[in-house]
């Protein structure tokens, strides 16, 4: 007889280091449940090929080093919500909501979520990352807004 038990859940998150982010990423562990996966995504534009060989090497480098140390940060917090999951994280240059959208794609993941800042009117109510997202991705997408991020005690 095959076994037809459900994987568990996996949850991409986009993250940038930001409050917001960080408090997806606790709703995303929370989502992901013990034993599911959370999948954390640094997305960053890459420098312009214009600049030229060392420019551009010197410029890449400095966006990966950033981005390593973000996601770096992350892992070693031993933030308590990640525990009993599997974590993984991924640094990928490209247009950020094309990229976690693309990861979201290869990891199969069943939602993708990222923390709003809430900067500026309509365009930024919730992001340009989130409000790419949600015209980009063939899964759920959950958009934690300012609001909820404001109500959530200080951590």
């Amino acid at each position: 007889m095959t076994d037809t038990a459900e994987s568990p859940p996996c949850v991409v998150v986009g993250y940038d280091g930001s409050a917001p982010a960080r408090e997806a990423v606790r709703y995303a562990a929370r989502r992901a449940e013990e034993g599911g996966r959370v999948v954390l995504v640094y997305a960053f534009h890459p420098p312009p090929d214009h600049l030229g060989t060392p420019f551009y090497e010197r410029h890449l480098t400095e966006h990966e080093g950033h981005g390593r140390a973000v996601l770096d940060e992350i892992l070693r917090s031993g933030d308590p919500a990640l525990a009993g999951r599997t974590v993984e994280d991924e640094l990928v240059g490209g247009p950020p909501a094309e990229t976690i959208a693309r990861v979201a794609r290869v990891h199969d993941a069943d939602e993708i979520v990222v923390g709003s800042r809430g900067h500026g009117r309509l365009g930024a109510v919730i992001g340009s990352v989130a409000q790419g997202l949600l015209h980009l991705a063939d899964r759920p997408v959950v958009v934690l807004p300012q609001g909820y991020l404001d109500a959530r005690p200080s951590r």
